[in-house]
């Protein structure tokens, strides 16, 4: 059984990447159209199969299915249901972004494009699977092209200590990956068939409870080391100063929700009762990630590092979501991380092209930037209006229904959380917006643009606020197909979660 919507997204970038490897050295315009080729696909897929999904329908759509060992049951299922959906729609706008602002200079090599494709490859597959073995697997095929794009294409002045911190970060998700090795292998033994995310939970009705509630805790352990969670971070920020825009698009704007999006369907498909009875615990890192991440963004003066500590911030709200797991708030999760997707990937490819114009990132060595940059001014204006969640943006309709869904929850854990996280959106709106002002509006401090922004990174720069503007505007083209999928199938997981689907 084979589908195009969801074989398209997989194999179009590996076929790219085959293309890409096969052309010459020197025909570097072909070249680069073939790397592009994959990624505006896996957009066009994205957009066919929201277009085409059935918000009538429950579970999965569009699926492709090939029986790998099926002797042991083990068959590669790729799915769209409302989870992967805007994954998917992240992955294909981050993938032409970042390759539209790979720059001409050392990245513009084969290799440079052969492994950005290779991992939007692994990227696809772990979106689009339904089994929690194969999602597993093309996670962790993502890790050698991370490591190899940190440590040989390092930005300018990083290159010393470029080894070290693809190393650091290498150690970090290998150690979340041995211990969701050891969560899976467990399950699959007190499983009664495949840990798949449609009928997992059936499969581990005889599993007990004590041991899935520490095989939760331990998968979220493993998970925040993933997604950079405080205090899993500290290998974040040293990444996204180190490595070269296109690389943080793709791991800094998709990558890295591997781990909230794994912990969400943990939770939600294979052991619900677990995720309800650690919520509370989330619930708290989830208030401390947003205080955290926006108290240390506002001590930044580098742009790269204000936009990695933004992004822990944003996580926490996303984590509160996943925590109070209702289907609302779920809804909520799905939005909130093509929200904060999309502003991750728009702020490194803007912060690239910064430094490209006046030759650093350096806040404090900025300002008055506007009149000679007035495109890049509009791009961090529209930055810090998204990742503000200011009304008209993506992120305001995912935070809204945050907290509409957590104060709901009625415990005080819950209110309590709702509150900070409320305060959290007006720290994200100081600190970008006072980056924002010393760097475009505030007085010149005698460094001026010495070169114009590059087209190509503009335009990026111009989808990524025009994809950002049109879901915010429009939400529906990401919830509506939310509310029909996820609320039959986390009706048993808490009362408030089946009250609501009754309403």
């Amino acid at each position: 059984m084979i589908d195009l919507l969801t074989c398209i997204p997989v194999f179009a970038p590996l076929l790219g990447a085959v293309l890409v490897a096969l052309c010459p050295p020197d025909q570097t315009g072909a070249r680069r159209l073939l790397a592009l080729l994959g990624p505006v696909l896996v957009l066009a897929t994205a957009v066919a199969a929201a277009l085409s999904f059935d918000a009538g329908v429950g579970g999965y759509q569009f699926e492709t299915r090939f029986d790998w060992i099926p002797d042991h049951g083990l068959a590669l299922r790729f799915g769209i249901d409302s989870l992967s959906l805007p994954m998917l729609l992240l992955s294909g706008v981050g993938g032409v972004c970042a390759l539209l602002a790979t720059g001409p200079s050392e990245a513009r090599s084969k290799e440079h494009d052969v492994l950005l494709l290779l991992a939007l490859t692994a990227v696809n597959g772990a979106f689009l699977s339904i089994g929690f073995f194969f999602f597993y697997l093309f996670a962790e095929l993502t890790t050698l092209p991370k490591y190899l794009l940190i440590a040989r294409w390092a930005r300018r002045g990083a290159s010393e200590q470029a080894p070290r911190v693809a190393l650091q970060t290498t150690l970090y998700v290998l150690a979340g990956a041995m211990m969701l090795l050891a969560v899976m292998g467990l399950l699959t033994a007190n499983a009664t068939g495949p840990l798949d995310f449609d009928t997992g939970q059936a499969a581990l009705a005889s599993l007990d409870p004590e041991l899935g509630l520490i095989l939760y805790g331990i998968a979220a352990v493993a998970f925040g080391l993933w997604s950079g969670l405080w205090p899993l971070h500290s290998w974040a920020p040293p990444v996204y100063t180190t490595a070269l825009g296109p690389t943080n698009v793709v791991f800094g704007g998709i990558v890295k929700f591997f781990g909230l999006y794994g912990l969400l369907r943990l939770g939600s498909a294979l052991l619900p009762a677990a995720a309800a009875e650690l919520a509370p615990v989330l619930l708290v890192f989830g208030a401390l990630n947003i205080l955290y991440g926006a108290l240390a963004a506002m001590r930044q003066s580098d742009w790269n590092r204000v936009i990695a500590f933004a992004s822990i911030s944003h996580a926490g709200y996303t984590l509160i979501a996943i925590s109070i797991g209702s289907s609302l708030t779920l809804v909520s999760a799905a939005t909130l991380m093509l929200a904060h997707g999309l502003v991750s990937a728009l702020g490194f490819v803007l912060s690239d092209e910064l430094e490209w114009s006046t030759g650093t990132r350096d806040i404090s060595r900025l300002g008055g930037l506007a009149t000679s940059v007035p495109l890049l001014s509009v791009g961090f204006v529209m930055l810090a209006i998204a990742g503000s969640g200011l009304p008209g943006s993506l992120a305001f309709a995912g935070e809204l229904m945050m907290f509409f869904g957590t104060w709901a929850h009625g415990t005080p854990v819950a209110q309590t959380v709702t509150v900070i996280a409320v305060f959290g959106v007006i720290l994200s709106a100081t600190y970008l917006f006072s980056a924002l002002h010393s760097t475009f509006y505030g007085p010149a401090r005698g460094l001026a643009a010495i070169a114009k922004p590059r087209p190509l990174p503009i335009a990026a720069a111009a989808l990524l606020v025009l994809v950002t503007l049109t879901l915010g505007v429009f939400p529906r083209f990401v919830t509506d197909p939310s509310v029909s999928t996820q609320s039959s199938s986390l009706a048993e997981r808490t009362p408030l979660a089946a009250a609501e689907v009754v309403r």
